[in-house]
């Protein structure tokens, strides 16, 4: 003999006849949580300002080492890519030497 009973309960439903507590409220302060976490996180990776303090250490952002960085990036960037070749192996040469 086979028994087929279909019941149709939203969850809550389905929770309260089970004797499941209600987590609505527990649930929702969780995803607030979260969601504030989320939107600062992202706030702070689109941040350049924040980007560089964070990655670099205070002192090449108060040396001229900082401006040097920049300054054979773009070199290596605007060269083709034959005398960018040589342009990195310099600054390796030059990082080397200090």
């Amino acid at each position: 003999m086979k028994f087929i009973i279909e019941v149709s309960l939203k969850p809550q439903e389905m929770r309260k006849l089970l004797g499941l507590p209600d987590i609505d409220g527990l649930q929702k302060v969780a995803i607030d949580k979260i969601q504030k976490k989320l939107s600062k996180t992202i706030d702070e990776a689109t941040d350049v300002e924040y980007l560089f303090k964070r990655f670099l250490p205070t002192g090449i952002l108060g040396s001229g080492q900082f401006q040097k960085i920049v300054d054979a990036v773009t070199q290596l960037t605007s060269k083709s890519s034959t005398k960018g070749k040589k342009a990195s192996s310099k600054i390796m040469t030059q990082k080397r030497k200090t």
